[in-house]
């Protein structure tokens, strides 16, 4: 079956020329978690109503003029209104979205790890580019007995790649129960059980060609993530190769029919919120271990310093955690200002995108446990100074 990308234009090259662009406004940057947790309740509103409030509160403080800010409230507004029609956010777990005067850009992505929202004079990128890269290449495959279609996720990108049949072993078994065909298209008697059997193995047979397609695609391009889907799910895992066995994000119900892109990017973020809550527990105990070798900071201040050192291997952040600062003239930021220093709104924020900048992951988490370990924001070093 030939390949069909679900999209118009890939991700990556759409992401590309967000980085070029270069407008003339204000471009406000939103990115919104949509995962089944943050739906429950309508949470992702509250969550969207706080992060809109907040930022109209630091708009006279961003060093806009009076006309830009009417225009960030337009720009805003239009923003709102795609978030509060329900239709716009089927189908993924995840939501980066751009927007100014010539610009309104959408990214509906199978797993979202921030809320954020920021108002910059060019679109924040780094955030996108960095959650892609997170996710990595999902391959999808539904299954049942009888067909397979594989699926390759990237980004926003869903596409069907292909689709293997298991033969006709019905119709190898003759018309009548109990009769198989003879070389001569006679029917010979054959008893129930062999029958069944015999259907049993081929069915076995198809799950192991369907594992070692997967297999094939997996040295040609080595996947991040395996998602199984459909009737034959467990047994098609119980034929998988040892690496696949290790890449498999999970196992979901569902039917060949139904199987698109809203269904597949939902059954990722589901899987991804469940392996998020797992990471976190590695985090916090890889946090602790590495506080007894002086490998992490608790706080804003020592995180500050950590960042003007390059020393930042992940970010810990706690969800909705914020405060002011300044950027001083050597271009550092700080809780102080230096002479000539100019105030930042969001030191949490302006923290966040040069972290993604030198190449760190960023970690917000809702994790009681953990934000208190880095006392709301904290850092795992890559090196000690």
């Amino acid at each position: 079956m030939e390949a069909r990308i679900m999209k118009n234009q890939r991700t990556k090259e759409r992401i590309n020329a967000l980085m070029a662009y270069k407008g003339e406004g204000p471009v406000v940057s939103l990115y919104l978690k949509l995962g089944p947790h943050d739906r429950a309740g309508l949470n992702y509103k509250i969550t969207f109503k706080n992060l809109l409030r907040n930022q109209m509160e630091r708009l006279e403080k961003g060093g806009f003029s009076k006309a830009e800010i009417e225009g960030i409230k337009r720009i805003m507004d239009k923003v709102k209104d795609f978030v509060d029609l329900p239709s716009n956010l089927e189908g993924c777990g995840g939501l980066a979205l751009f927007a100014g005067d010539n610009i309104f850009e959408v990214f509906k992505l199978p797993y979202g790890y921030m809320d954020r929202l920021v108002v910059d004079r060019n679109p924040l990128t780094r955030g996108l580019a960095a959650m892609a890269e997170e996710i990595g290449i999902v391959y999808v495959v539904a299954v049942d007995s009888k067909r397979a279609r594989f699926f390759r996720v990237e980004a926003a990108d869903v596409e069907e790649i292909e689709e293997m049949k298991a033969p006709d072993v019905m119709g190898l078994a003759g018309e009548r129960p109990g009769a198989v065909k003879s070389r001569g298209n006679a029917f010979a008697p054959h008893s129930f059980d062999t029958r069944q059997r015999v259907l049993r193995d081929e069915t076995q047979r198809f799950y192991k060609a369907v594992a070692d397609r997967l297999f094939e695609r997996f040295k040609e391009e080595r996947f991040d993530w395996l998602v199984i889907v459909g009737p034959g799910r467990e047994e098609l895992k119980n034929h998988l190769h040892a690496f696949l066995a290790e890449r498999l994000l999970g196992t979901v119900p569902g039917d060949l029919k139904n199987t698109g892109p809203n269904f597949i990017k939902d059954a990722i973020a589901e899987l991804m919120e469940a392996k998020k809550a797992h990471w976190e527990k590695e985090v916090l105990e890889e946090f602790r271990e590495k506080s007894g070798l002086g490998l992490t900071t608790s706080g804003v201040e020592k995180t500050l310093e950590a960042l003007g050192n390059g020393q930042i291997r992940i970010l810990i952040v706690k969800k909705g955690y914020s405060l002011p600062g300044f950027r001083n003239p050597d271009g550092t930021l700080s809780l102080k200002p230096e002479d000539g220093a100019s105030p930042v709104a969001d030191l949490v924020d302006e923290m966040i995108e040069e972290c993604l900048a030198q190449k760190a992951e960023v970690f917000v988490t809702q994790n009681e446990e953990l934000a208190r370990e880095a006392d709301n924001i904290g850092a795992i070093l890559r090196f000690k100074l």
